[in-house]
């Protein structure tokens, strides 16, 4: 099976599929098969390394990226050996639908999407006597995700100092407010698994040890509290692959910190790094 595997591969794809031992950061530009490596991989892991697929967990960007590498690797695996494949916010909400209930929620938390948060935010200005046209709602949703996307709670906005006073109390009363109606949102997804990991060591610990492989599509574009939760589940028995292009990134809108990908290698002492540079599109 392994030379199943490799034979539709070029060397630097080749080399990924079969690395063992310290983190892997493979720097893939658009059209150099970067996908093809990473679901090579995992089958490789199934196949010839006898990882059970349950502890794998391969995590991107998109429902659209996703979609298509369960269909990648159920051509190569079969549909009952698919390992955990699901976006940041997608693993969060089966994380969370488990945990969250150490944080002070039920498990049948609702999640707002952005016409929710806005009629909230909404309610609270009104509430405090704030005109709208002193401080529009979608600009005060920006803030809060904004600080999200950095890992900041309203607690920690606090104590940095450097956001405006008004808005981290707003901020506060709209994170209250969401946690009365048993309610998250979208950055909530992440940010409240970070926090669950942080707080519960015991939980943290149980992913951990649950996934003894983690791969990360796309990773020039995650965010801060994107690349913490990525620490988070990885354990000192934690197998780390990540896969980017330090390029470019398309998710500078939402925060992503270019930064992750460039300083992997320094977080991650003994770091491989392997580039696919060959372009099939051209």
């Amino acid at each position: 099976m392994t030379g199943d595997l490799l034979t539709s591969l070029n060397e630097p794809q080749q080399q990924a599929v079969l690395h063992e031992g310290a983190a892997l950061l493979l720097l893939a530009g658009a059209g150099s098969g970067k996908t093809r490596a990473l679901t090579h991989r995992i089958a490789h892991l199934i196949h010839q390394r006898g990882v059970p697929p349950w502890r794998i967990m391969a995590v991107t960007f998109t429902n659209k990226a996703a979609a298509e590498m369960r269909e990648r690797l159920e051509a190569l695996l079969g549909r009952d050996k698919l390992p955990w494949v699901a976006t940041f916010h997608a693993s969060c909400v089966r994380i969370l639908r488990q945990e969250i209930e150490h944080l002070g929620y039920s498990s049948d938390f609702t999640i707002y999407d952005d016409q929710d948060q806005l009629r909230l935010l909404r309610e609270l200005l009104k509430e405090r006597n704030i005109a709208e046209k002193e401080l529009k709602p979608r600009a005060l949703a920006t803030f809060i995700d904004n600080a999200k996307n950095r890992g900041l709670t309203p607690q920690a906005c606090a104590r940095l100092g450097v956001d405006d006073p008004g808005l981290i109390e707003l901020y506060r009363l709209y994170q209250q407010r969401l946690k009365q109606g048993n309610a998250l949102d979208f950055g909530d997804l992440l940010l409240l698994t970070v926090q669950l990991f942080e707080e519960v060591a015991a939980v943290r610990s149980r992913w951990q040890e649950r996934f003894s492989h983690l791969l990360i599509d796309e990773f020039q574009d995650t965010n801060r509290v994107q690349y913490r939760l990525m620490q988070l589940l990885t354990g000192a028995q934690t197998h780390l692959c990540v896969v980017g292009d330090d390029d470019q990134s398309i998710y500078r809108w939402r925060g992503a910190e270019v930064s992750n990908i460039l300083g992997f290698d320094r977080d991650y002492a003994g770091t491989r790094i392997i580039r696919l540079e060959q372009n099939y599109r051209s």
